[in-house]
């Protein structure tokens, strides 16, 4: 995990494309918008699985399958292009995503 040299605040670093952001491993919010704001990225900015360069392994791991089963229930299309989520279907994402999180 990358912190900044004189870290206080306990977030990490996370990044994909040109894109960045701090993250509180601590809120599962803090995390499912991290992730949510590269998965619905431009196709050619996100990184393969959804998840961004920085996280612990363990979120790879377990998110990571999540996201590639909602993509190919909802938005198949979603590993070939940039797809626009309804409200609707970023919530079900959001959800599962959560979800998720009570076991990590």
């Amino acid at each position: 995990m990358k912190h900044c040299s004189t870290c206080t605040c306990g977030l990490i670093h996370v990044e994909w494309s040109d894109r960045s952001g701090y993250v509180d491993l601590d809120s599962k919010d803090s995390i499912v918008n991290t992730i949510l704001s590269c998965v619905f990225d431009h196709s050619y900015d996100r990184t393969n699985s959804g998840i961004p360069y920085g996280f612990p392994d363990k979120y790879e791991e377990k998110l990571a399958p999540v996201i590639k089963s909602i993509a190919i229930e909802h938005f198949p299309e979603w590993f070939n292009k940039t797809v626009y989520p309804t409200d609707e279907q970023r919530d079900i994402l959001k959800n599962a995503l959560l979800e998720k999180l009570k076991s990590i």
